[in-house]
């Protein structure tokens, strides 16, 4: 072999390692990220526990579910609930509303904090955000007072969805993701609601109307 055909040799063989060395440096990055990425998907999905915890969401859930109102006034001067008891209902608003924004914005797997609350999110979904975010949102008043738990009535929303679907009865369907519902579902979703919402109300006219005759 020549030296031109060996130094050429060499420099092929050279230039391969060079790639070789700067891909596997990029995988070894790439899973480094992941490491970090899962890691403070872990601490995060720790403190969220923790902070479940010291609510406690499990008792105040069982409180919410139990509640009756239809009126935000009513539910303030209603003598039977103590102010702790308001003040840890604000505290399990506060907590989804929160996740919620963790899970939009992808500081947690959005998929997850569902499967894990859905129960709790549901009882939210039917008790919480009617009446209680309307009164919410009335007595904060403008700027803002409109907006306030936005973040909330949308992941009662999933809920509603997640539960639509089958999601969580394991319908064998796979479960989509709060940040895809938020892209590709929640308006349809919403359209839909609305519809049954009409149709129920027609269907019940009907009824009343037929009752009275």
């Amino acid at each position: 072999m020549s030296n031109d055909s060996f130094f050429a040799a060499l420099t092929a063989y050279g230039g391969l390692a060079a790639a070789l060395v700067a891909a596997l440096a990029l995988v070894f990055a790439y899973l480094q990220i992941r490491l970090v990425h899962r890691t403070l998907e872990a601490d995060t999905f720790t403190k969220i526990q923790e902070r479940a915890s010291e609510i406690p969401l499990s008792e105040t859930i069982d409180f919410i579910n139990g509640l009756s109102f239809s009126d935000y006034d009513a539910y303030l001067k209603d003598k039977g609930i103590s102010d702790r008891q308001r003040e840890r209902v604000r505290a399990v608003a506060d907590f989804f509303n929160d996740i919620a924004h963790l899970a939009r914005d992808g500081y947690v797997n959005d998929l997850y904090p569902m499967q894990l609350y859905y129960p709790s999110v549901a009882v939210c979904q039917r008790k919480l955000s009617t009446w209680w975010l309307d009164g919410v949102r009335k007595h904060r008043g403008e700027p803002g007072g409109s907006h306030l738990y936005e973040n909330l009535k949308r992941f009662c929303y999933y809920a509603r969805f997640f539960e639509a679907r089958g999601f969580f009865r394991g319908s064998g369907s796979r479960p989509v993701g709060y940040r895809s519902f938020l892209a590709d579902h929640y308006d349809s979703f919403l359209a839909e609601i609305r519809q049954a919402d009409m149709r129920d109300r027609s269907t019940a006219a009907v009824a009343n109307s037929s009752f009275r005759k």
